[in-house]
């Protein structure tokens, strides 16, 4: 670790007029000042572009890349080919990072990859999502653990890490353009793939903000089971591969399993979809029948992951319909975030 090693920050840019200077505020307020900071002008088509000129105007250590709509993950990659610090850390255009996440990242890096924690800011609340590990961890080590840094959703965003630039270049390692839902979660793990040891960092330091119209599911995706099925056959791949798909491991990937399979019955109930009923119902029949969950494996899971696990295992598809339906009618609602929330917990 040197305090003088340069960090490029990569910003993807697209349609985010609203929220953009506040994003850009954060990362110029870093106690950390080695920095170059790359924005990806995705073919916005409202601000987002100006505002990006203004700011490399403002600021000689801001460059600008206009390029057309491509998508987030061809930005990104744009913006790893155009870097030149030792380091690169990405940040979404909607989102902030506390003041001081940069330079906490960069003293802790004494390997290959640094993760923290961050928040999840919503207009009903707050929610902290912490590692329960922390300290420096050899990959043989860390490998062990994938399943558990999955489950705690830390895993697959690229925000809340530190990259060396240098593994992404001699490895290849870029986004794939081809997929529009998991493709953060598979970049990691090629990067992580060529790392030897790798630091966590406890607190969290990166601010995501919730904004409904911004979100991977704010439109509906008729293969939506598809890509979450491909997603837990890639994780499931790469654990088999570095022989590790067993233990805690394994416990974990169940859970995750379980969730992958809620959040995509969840998605049937998506206000944009227009199934009737009874075509919602054969879509469920078709998905439970896709995924077999260990029912031996005991864990403690959540009221609603309790709920529906006992619910596919009597294979009660009317209930399921109900419960989705009704639990879609209070999405938009405070009630239904503190429920969330409680039933996350219970």
């Amino acid at each position: 670790m040197n305090l003088k090693d340069k960090v490029s920050i990569i910003v993807p840019v697209y349609n985010a007029e609203k929220k953009l200077e506040d994003c850009l505020d954060s990362i110029l307020q870093q106690s950390y000042q080695e920095l170059e900071i790359i924005l990806v002008n995705d073919g916005s088509t409202d601000e987002s572009g100006k505002i990006c000129d203004s700011y490399a105007t403002a600021y000689k250590h801001i460059q600008v890349i206009h390029q057309p709509n491509s998508g987030p993950s061809a930005a990104r990659n744009r913006g790893i080919h155009a870097a030149t610090g030792k380091y690169v850390q990405f940040v979404d255009a909607d989102d902030k990072v506390h003041h001081v996440m940069t330079e906490k990242l960069v003293t802790a890096a004494t390997g290959d990859l640094v993760i923290c924690g961050y928040q999840s800011l919503s207009p009903y609340g707050q929610t902290e999502y912490l590692p329960s590990l922390t300290g420096n961890y050899t990959f043989e080590k860390f490998q062990q653990h994938i399943g558990l840094l999955f489950k705690e959703i830390i895993l697959p965003s690229p925000c809340n890490k530190l990259y060396r630039l240098e593994n992404m270049r001699k490895h290849n390692i870029t986004f794939n353009e081809g997929f529009t839902m998991g493709e953060d979660l598979l970049f990691n793990l090629d990067y992580i793939g060529t790392c030897s040891t790798i630091d966590i960092l406890p607190e969290g330091l990166y601010k995501y903000c919730i904004h409904q119209e911004h979100s991977l599911t704010s439109s509906y995706q008729a293969n939506f089971w598809q890509q979450q099925k491909h997603l837990l056959e890639q994780v499931s791949l790469f654990l088999e591969k570095h022989q590790c798909n067993d233990g805690a491991n394994y416990y974990y990937m169940e859970q995750i399993s379980l969730q992958s399979m809620i959040n995509s019955l969840d998605h049937l109930f998506h206000n944009q979809n227009h199934l009737n009923p009874m075509e919602k119902i054969k879509e469920m029949k078709s998905l439970l029948r896709e995924i077999v969950l260990d029912q031996n494996l005991y864990y403690k899971a959540s009221l609603q992951d309790q709920l529906v696990r006992m619910l596919v295992r009597k294979q009660r598809i009317l209930s399921l319909y109900l419960l989705f339906q009704v639990k879609n009618k209070l999405r938009h609602t405070p009630l239904f975030f503190q429920l969330k929330k409680l039933l996350r917990d219970v």
